[in-house]
């Protein structure tokens, strides 16, 4: 079975949300759009992909003070029933064999 990775978890939040994938990385806070991106996708690849918080903080330049945040920011919203269902459709999206998503 092919394991899905943080590079692709960033092509799927940022083809979702509409921003360059490369912002999510980037060093700065970047626009509301691309903090909510990076949020997401550093939920989703802690959460999603079981990664400890220290490799995802690694991997999108953070602490993982950061990504500990955005996890609780995120948990939080889950509340709201159609932000729930955005996430848990990204969520399953990491779990189908989708071409140009699965390695």
């Amino acid at each position: 079975m092919n394991a899905v990775g943080v590079d692709d978890v960033i092509l799927l939040v940022a083809n979702r949300e509409q921003v360059p994938p490369r912002a999510l990385v980037s060093p700065g806070r970047g626009s509301r759009p691309i903090g909510r991106a990076r949020t997401l996708a550093m939920y989703l690849c802690h959460v999603g992909l079981g990664l400890s918080l220290t490799k995802v903080g690694l991997a999108f330049g953070r602490d993982r003070v950061t990504v500990h945040c955005a996890v609780v920011r995120v948990e939080d919203r889950r509340d709201d029933p159609r932000f729930d269902a955005e996430l848990t459709a990204l969520e399953e999206r990491l779990t189908l064999p989708a071409p140009g998503l699965a390695r």
